[in-house]
């Protein structure tokens, strides 16, 4: 399963893209972060994995926070 939220700041040319990997259980997947700016996918400025609901909440406001 896949779940994924996209956000854009096109002044910026930066993409916030979050994304949840494995199964609802939450022992058995993770949420990743990608910062991508210019459309650059190979090279994200952020690259970020956790379990953990609060440390991806303190990751998106450091990005936002950040660039």
């Amino acid at each position: 399963m896949r779940i994924y939220c996209k956000l854009e700041n096109s002044d910026k040319n930066l993409i916030l893209d979050l994304g949840w990997y494995g199964e609802r259980n939450l022992n058995s997947g993770f949420f990743k972060i990608n910062l991508i700016q210019n459309f650059n996918w190979e090279k994200p400025l952020v690259e970020f994995i956790s379990k953990e609901k609060n440390e991806i909440i303190d990751k998106i406001e450091e990005c936002m926070n950040s660039y």
